[in-house]
């Protein structure tokens, strides 16, 4: 007959720790109780690392994002781009061992062992990233129109050209998310 092992007592309200102030205030504070949470985890295309954007504040006067990577492998996790100065606002896997992220309205391709390219320099912000299958070109918006990226070559290439606030390719506008 297997055995069940018994179960730990469940913790009444007397139990806590009276050094945590669990007032409304501090429920809602940054950080939260429970410690910084990762947010866009993304795993890699062959489920061998997972990438997410972790909260900091180190260095800054607003909250930014890094961007790290656990490796299942050794079951370690590291940074990918921690500088105080970038604030990683999204990121997508680029084939294996790499990924393409945005900071500041760029895209930037990070190689994970270590060499990081800046793909693009506009004033107008990337949007709306899709990697290819294999993880070599990337299709962005820029200004409402539609750009392809080899990322072998760096060579870009724009799709559409007659892109307005009225026209607007490869994204939603405010009707859709109604």
């Amino acid at each position: 007959v297997p055995t069940v092992p018994p179960r730990p007592p469940l913790v009444d309200a007397g139990e806590f720790d009276p050094s945590v102030d669990l007032d409304v205030a501090r429920i809602y504070d940054d950080p939260p109780i429970c410690g910084r949470l990762p947010s866009r985890l993304s795993w890699s295309p062959d489920g061998s690392q997972l990438a997410y954007l972790r909260r900091s504040t180190s260095g800054k006067r607003e909250p930014g994002n890094e961007l790290w990577v656990h490796e299942l492998t050794g079951q370690r996790a590291r940074p990918l781009v921690r500088d105080p100065e970038i604030n990683v606002s999204g990121f997508a896997w680029a084939g294996a061992g790499k990924l393409v992220y945005w900071f500041d309205g760029d895209l930037y391709l990070l190689h994970i062992d270590g060499e990081t390219r800046r793909l693009t320099e506009t004033e107008q912000a990337e949007g709306a990233l899709v990697v290819s299958e294999d993880g070599s070109r990337l299709a962005y918006v820029r200004g409402h129109d539609v750009y392809t990226m080899d990322l072998a070559t760096g060579a870009e290439t724009r799709i559409t050209s007659d892109g307005t606030a009225e026209r607007s390719y490869g994204g939603v506008t405010w009707v859709y998310g109604e």
